[in-house]
């Protein structure tokens, strides 16, 4: 019999929640001191780690061990990229654009949201398990 189910996808759930939360927290950031004179918006890139991590690139091959990203980790090694924003800054030195802040933040919002209702869906089929039959 197969693996009812698989325990992994709990710490990818949860490794996908923290990473929206570490995103949100930048932009929430950003936000903050889009008035203020010099600050430098920066952004939480993780998406390309975790598709490592879940072995989602094609072609890689181990020429050397610290060539892999996470050290082999799996998604527990995925951590926030956090970098500075590129845009040329305001001439009070802020580069903080706050229409692509908002909209960052509702995708982002919408993207932990379905994490959140996708965990749910799962546990929900985990726990159906210790039910009584026909109680549901």
């Amino acid at each position: 019999m197969g693996d009812f189910y698989n325990i992994k996808q709990l710490s990818l759930l949860e490794k996908g929640l923290d990473m929206r939360v570490a995103r949100q927290n930048i932009i929430h950031s950003n936000i903050a001191n889009e008035a203020t004179p010099g600050y430098i918006a920066k952004k939480a890139e993780f998406e390309a780690q975790l598709e490592a991590a879940l072995g989602k690139k094609v072609g890689m091959k181990e020429t050397h061990p610290a060539h892999f990203p996470n050290h082999l980790k799996g998604v527990a090694g995925v951590k926030p990229e956090i970098t500075a924003s590129a845009d040329m800054p305001r001439l009070d030195g802020n580069n903080v654009n706050l229409d692509r802040e908002l909209t960052e933040n509702e995708l982002n919002g919408a993207a932990y949201d379905t994490i959140i209702a996708g965990g749910i869906k799962n546990l929900d089929i985990l726990f159906s398990a210790f039910q009584e039959p026909g109680r549901r």
